[in-house]
């Protein structure tokens, strides 16, 4: 029941989000792609907020958990309107055995590979 309210809260203010690999069909859904903070001591060069240090290569992504973005490959893509990342790593988040959401690394995708 949890993750219903999670999923109407990334359904109503997240940002759509595409996600494609080369093993699996081309998805489409809404998340939170945000910069990591970490929490502790600033070192030089960090750019510290009342949050935390901003770590600039790396973002953190909150999805709905029917969008398995832990059973995608490592290097899948995601495509924002603004941006497109690689993921690094997901995990399911539980509560007992049900998934409330999946929280993932992902990091700006430089374009390479495209």
């Amino acid at each position: 029941m949890t993750g219903k309210y999670v999923d109407m809260m990334i359904e109503k203010y997240g940002e759509e989000v595409n996600i494609s690999c080369s093993d699996m069909a081309e998805q489409s859904t809404k998340a939170f792609i945000q910069p990591l903070r970490r929490k502790g001591n600033s070192y030089y060069g960090d750019d510290g907020s009342d949050l935390g240090i901003i770590d600039e290569s790396n973002y953190l992504y909150i999805g709905k958990k029917d969008v398995r973005l832990d059973l995608y490959p490592f290097d899948t893509i995601l495509q924002t309107n603004e941006d497109k990342y690689i993921l690094k790593k997901a995990h399911k988040v539980c509560i007992g055995p049900e998934i409330i959401y999946i929280w993932g690394i992902v990091q700006k995708h430089n374009g390479e590979d495209d």
